[in-house]
């Protein structure tokens, strides 16, 4: 259906159909067997980004050597989303897959690409390129588009399993603080053993690390990740019972990714003197979710390997109401900027309390430097009879009313002269006093 007043067309009349009923490829072949020759690579790729280059597409796509029905060697090509089970299959490994031609274009293309388990990598050997695999380094420092693993602990790419903490969650992507916590591992969701909505930040987790490609060469990726219980990891650490106050003198690299180093830092000094520093990662944070600046005051604890822990800042708190709720996101009735509400996480709600419009909070405002949006966290309800006093008119209102509009198509009034009596006078300001009542005099008529 066209829309004539935008000349766009729009879609009406939806109907849901079973799933399987809309077909864009036909399957021409079944049961394929044949030997990777170049491997599949998530890259840069997300589910819901277009590449910063559209003119120069990442190439994530791999290659298959097989030997199709015909008795003819080819060479087809398959998506890492053809892959079943989430797992890349590697260069020189045994695959089994079935062949589907595209409709519209009618190239061939492997689908339900799966690895051969029985461990026969068949006839053909082909090795690894020196070039996939990182290079042995003191201090590896590996740059692309933000994805950065810095420090001596970085995992070697080979099939040993180790454990860290989910430092961030993106879009269709994450990152695995090591548990070393000086560095971080890059992960797709694909690679994710599970349900990635389950995942929250700090949770602990186990994987096995191998190489990705991108446009900026290969660099370490987290592969095979499952959550393990809390407290399985470190489980002899101690924290002290000291309080102390300090203020923050470098981000974690999720806050600022421009830095060379993961962990924040933490000095005890407020003033220009020297003070003891402690660092921290995202397992330090009281409240996963929020990004400490450079110059943040905080309070926070030490534990038993001198690293601060249960921190949290201090920030001056605000109190408004809720204006609504939309979703995973709630709005108050407080305005940074003209017209722009003040915006909420649910998350960011203590205790997991449901709010509903009309309720009194408490917050604090954070700004995220990265793009400079502000936004509520630390959000906790009221009790009832501490609601929050009516606001004052915005002063930016105030001033609306006493400056003309400047409409300049709208009727207007001039004043020529003040008003003035009968007898041409000014009026006067005083009020009149009140007259007894009179009478007049009866003067006679006389005839002329």
């Amino acid at each position: 259906m066209s829309n004539f007043t935008n000349q766009k067309m729009s879609a009406i009349r939806i109907k849901v159909v079973p799933p399987g009923t809309v077909v864009f490829e036909t399957i021409v072949e079944r049961n394929c067997e044949g030997l990777v020759t170049k491997e599949p690579a998530w890259g840069d790729w997300s589910p819901t980004k277009m590449s910063k280059t559209p003119d120069k597409p990442i190439d994530t796509g791999g290659l298959v050597l097989y030997t199709s029905k015909d008795g003819t060697k080819k060479s087809i090509g398959f998506s890492p989303k053809s892959c079943v089970g989430g797992t890349l299959p590697a260069l020189g490994d045994k695959v089994e897959f079935n062949v589907a031609q595209v409709k519209r274009s009618k190239e061939l293309k492997a689908v339900d690409v799966r690895a051969d388990l029985s461990g026969n990598s068949g006839s053909l050997v082909l090795p690894t390129p020196v070039a996939c695999l990182p290079q042995p380094s003191n201090n590896v420092q590996v740059v692309n588009n933000n994805h950065i693993t810095v420090g001596n602990s970085k995992p070697a790419v080979n099939g040993a399993i180790h454990q860290g903490y989910i430092a961030a969650l993106k879009d269709g992507f994450g990152f695995i603080e090591t548990h070393t916590h000086d560095s971080e591992v890059f992960f797709h969701f694909s690679n994710f053993e599970g349900d990635a909505s389950s995942l929250e930040l700090g949770c602990e987790v186990e994987y096995t690390v191998g190489s990705r490609t991108s446009s900026g060469g290969s660099c370490a990726s987290a592969e095979n990740v499952n959550i393990l219980q809390k407290g399985t990891i470190a489980p002899h650490v101690t924290i002290g019972e000291e309080i102390l106050s300090g203020k923050v003198v470098r981000p974690l690299r999720s806050v600022n990714p421009e830095q060379a180093a993961y962990c924040g830092v933490i000095t005890t000094a407020l003033t220009d003197e020297e003070g003891a520093t402690y660092d921290f990662g995202i397992t330090g944070l009281s409240n996963k979710r929020e990004l400490l600046q450079v110059g943040d005051p905080v309070q926070f604890q030490v534990d038993s390997e001198g690293r601060a822990v249960n921190i949290s800042a201090v920030r001056k708190k605000k109190k408004s109401t809720v204006d609504s709720i939309k979703g995973q996101f709630g709005f108050l009735s407080y305005e940074l900027e003209e017209g722009k509400k003040l915006f909420f996480h649910i998350t960011e709600v203590k205790d997991g309390t449901n709010l509903q419009a009309g309720d009194s909070v408490e917050f604090v405002v954070v700004t995220n430097q990265r793009n400079g949006k502000s936004f509520a966290c630390n959000v906790s309800k009221l009790p009832d009879g501490c609601g929050v006093p009516a606001a004052a008119r915005p002063e930016r209102l105030m001033i609306r009313r006493s400056v003309p509009s400047g409409d300049d198509g709208g009727p207007k009034l001039v004043v020529v002269r003040q008003p003035r009596g009968p007898s041409e006078a000014s009026f006067s300001k005083v009020a009149r006093s009140p007259r007894p009542p009179g009478h007049l005099p009866l003067v006679p008529l006389t005839a002329e």
